[in-house]
C-alpha cells in the first residue's frame, strides 16, 4: 500500500511582510482617527471655554453697570441713583455733581476696519474704558463688595465687606502677545476699591494697622497705619478738591486684588446712547441724508467731542460735550490660541 503525505505550505517571507505592513497601516489609520477626534474635541472645548468666559465677563459687567452709582439724593429724579437720572451733563452752569462718579472714554484708539458690501462698518478699540462708583443692595456676601487685605508677615489676612466700591474695566496699555497675523492681544482687567456710602458708613471701617497695600483695594486717605475710608461725597469733584478718584490712578500695571477677567483680548469697545443739547447731533444717525450708512451701531455711538464723559461735568472735564447717557453697548472680541479663531460678544445695559 502506497501512502501519500501532503505537506502544508507555510507563509513566505514576502507574505509576512505584506501582512505586517497592512496591520501597521490599519493601526496608523485607527490612531489618526483617534487623534483627529481628540483634536476636534479639544478645539470644541477651547471654543466653549472662550464663550463661557465671555458670558461670565458680560454677566459681571452687567451687574456692575446696572447697579446704582450714586448716594441717594431727594432733589433728583428717582433719587439720582443712576446715570440717566442726572439729566444733561456738561453744559449747565447750575449742574451739581452727584456724590460718586461715572466716567468713560469712548473714542480714542477706535479703528475702523472697513465696511462690507452692504455698507455695514466693523470697528474695534483697545483704548476704551469705563470707571464708576457702584452700590449693591447688601445682605449676603454675593450682594456685597469685598476687599482682601494681607497684613504683616505671618498675620491673618483681613476681609472687609461693603455696599459701595469704585470699579474700572480696561485693557492693559501694553500688549501681552499677538496673533499669528500680528494683531496685538491684551489682558482685560477689572479693578475695584471698596469705599463708604456716606460719612457714617465710611467711619465704620477700622483700618488701624492695615498694611501698605490698603490703598490698592480700599478708597482711602492718609497713609499706613492711619487710613481713613472715603465716602462717595469725597470721590466727587465737588466734595474732594484733590480728586482722589480711581480715574486718577494709572490704568497700567497690576495691583493687589485686581482681577484679569480675560487674556488674549483683541478689543474692548464701549459705546453709549442718549441725547445731546446745544445743537450737537448725537448719537450719529444710522444713515445720512443721502442714504449712506454712517453708524451701524445706532442708537449707540462713541462719545462726542473728545470722547470723554464724566458726571462731574464742566467742573472736571471742561471740553465735554453736553449729553445725557441712558445706556451702553459693550463689545468684547477675544482670540483662542489653540484654534486660532476669534469670538465676539455684544451686550447692552440700561444706565
Amino acid at each position: 500500500m502506497t501512502r501519500r503525505t501532503h505537506t502544508r505550505r507555510g507563509m513566505t517571507l514576502v507574505e509576512l511582510l505584506v501582512a505586517a505592513a497592512m496591520s501597521i497601516m490599519v493601526m496608523w489609520l485607527l490612531t489618526w482617527c483617534y487623534q483627529q477626534g481628540l483634536g476636534s474635541f479639544s478645539n470644541t472645548k477651547s471654543q466653549g471655554d472662550l464663550m463661557d468666559q465671555l458670558r461670565q465677563v458680560s454677566s459681571l459687567m452687567t451687574r456692575d453697570l446696572t447697579a446704582s452709582h450714586f448716594e441717594p439724593d431727594d432733589t433728583r429724579a428717582n433719587l439720582g441713583l443712576r446715570v440717566s437720572d442726572q439729566g444733561i451733563v456738561g453744559g449747565s452752569t447750575n449742574y451739581t455733581p452727584p456724590h460718586g462718579y461715572f466716567t468713560a472714554m469712548s473714542k480714542t484708539y477706535t479703528v475702523n476696519e472697513g465696511s462690507d458690501g452692504y455698507g455695514f462698518q466693523s470697528t474695534y478699540s483697545t483704548g476704551h474704558s469705563v470707571q464708576f462708583t457702584a452700590l449693591l443692595p447688601g445682605g449676603p456676601p454675593q450682594n456685597l463688595f469685598c476687599a482682601d487685605l494681607t497684613g504683616a508677615s505671618g498675620s491673618t489676612p483681613q476681609a472687609y465687606y461693603g455696599r459701595a466700591a469704585e470699579i474700572a474695566y480696561f485693557l492693559d496699555s501694553t500688549p501681552t502677545g499677538a496673533t499669528p497675523g500680528g494683531t496685538p492681544l491684551y489682558n482685560l482687567r477689572r479693578r475695584q476699591r471698596v469705599c463708604g456710602i456716606n460719612s457714617d458708613d465710611a467711619a465704620a471701617y477700622d483700618l488701624s494697622g492695615a498694611p501698605s497695600n490698603t490703598s490698592d483695594v480700599m478708597s482711602t486717605a492718609g497713609s499706613s497705619p492711619s487710613w481713613t475710608v472715603l465716602p462717595l461725597r469725597q470721590l466727587s469733584v465737588s466734595g474732594n478738591p484733590s480728586n482722589n478718584r480711581l480715574v486718577q490712578a494709572s490704568l497700567s500695571g497690576a495691583r493687589v486684588g485686581e482681577d484679569i477677567l480675560m487674556s488674549n483680548v483683541v478689543s474692548l469697545e464701549i459705546k453709549f446712547t442718549g441725547s445731546a443739547q446745544n445743537g450737537t447731533t448725537w448719537p450719529t444717525p444710522y444713515a445720512n441724508s443721502s442714504g449712506t450708512i454712517t453708524n451701524t451701531d445706532y442708537p449707540y455711538d462713541n462719545l462726542p467731542g473728545t470722547g470723554v464723559f464724566d458726571t462731574a461735568g464742566p467742573q472736571y472735564v471742561s471740553s465735554m460735550t453736553p449729553i445725557r447717557i441712558t445706556g451702553a453697548m459693550i463689545r468684547i472680541r477675544a482670540y483662542a490660541p489653540r484654534t486660532q479663531i476669534t469670538r465676539q460678544t455684544t451686550f447692552i445695559v440700561s444706565l
